[in-house]
């Protein structure tokens, strides 16, 4: 069994106790996904991808990946997204954010989006992952919901690689919000924070290997033909340019 798993910020310390069928490899950019797919794994899972400075994972490439009968999972940051966009055509959505999105409750691909460092390190905090912790203290009553709305509202007017629990602290001593709460607010984070994007990466990784591992597993064959798009054909001749012609598939 062999499970690629593209994977950064969502899973920055936890990737030590995994299947050993799973092959970690970092953030997905464009045409990674066609790269594994001629690998021949028998599953992918997509987490983490680039984007901004470096070109996204192609909706064109997942799909070859399930007509050439590679299951596909997505959770957490863009794999959420991407599985949100594609699950008419088979790719699998995982996780409370995947839902979220497919429900239409996040819309923004920056709700999702973190900095990281070159290997793969988060450095900032998703503004999924703020919003869930910032609810949790409202349940708890370290925050009024008052309070809550209020600080919510402050981690959504930032930059997504300046989102950090430290920022919006910041942030809220500076728009005067009630001291006292932020302070416990403060002290309560330091070990109360919550992470839907970790957790529902570790049951998107734990699904794929679950289901390589089933003897009786059974692949729904992809509900669609696929054709070769000019987009397709261009990341193609990318991959071969970069890689070497002898790495890509003929066309067809």
């Amino acid at each position: 069994m062999r499970v690629e798993v593209f994977v950064g910020p969502s899973l920055p310390r936890r990737l030590k106790n995994l299947d050993p069928g799973v092959v970690v490899r970092a953030p997905a950019i464009r045409g990674d996904i066609y790269r594994a797919t001629l690998r021949r794994p028998d599953a992918i899972v997509l987490m983490d991808g680039g984007f901004g400075f470096f070109p996204s994972v192609t909706h064109s490439e997942i799909m070859w990946a399930l007509a050439e009968g590679i299951p596909v999972w997505g959770a957490s940051g863009q794999g959420a997204l991407r599985a949100a966009e594609l699950h008419a055509f088979g790719m699998r959505g995982v996780g409370a954010i995947y839902d979220a999105i497919k429900a239409g409750d996040i819309t923004a691909d920056g709700d999702v989006a973190v900095a990281c460092s070159a290997d793969g390190q988060a450095l900032s905090v998703p503004l999924v992952d703020m919003r869930a912790t910032l609810d949790r203290a409202a349940r708890e009553s370290i925050v009024s919901g008052l309070t809550q709305g209020k600080l919510t509202e402050l981690a959504q007017r930032m930059w997504y690689p300046e989102c950090s629990y430290e920022q919006l602290i910041g942030d809220a001593v500076a728009a005067g919000i009630a001291s006292q709460e932020i302070n416990q607010l403060a002290h309560w984070l330091e070990m109360n924070r919550v992470s839907p994007s970790q957790e529902d990466a570790l049951k998107a990784i734990e699904e794929a290997v679950a289901w390589c591992s089933t003897s009786s597993r059974e692949l729904t064959p992809a509900p669609f033909e696929f054709s070769a798009s000019k987009d397709w054909l261009m990341l193609q001749d990318e991959v071969r340019s970069i890689d070497g012609a002898e790495l890509a598939e003929p066309d067809g």
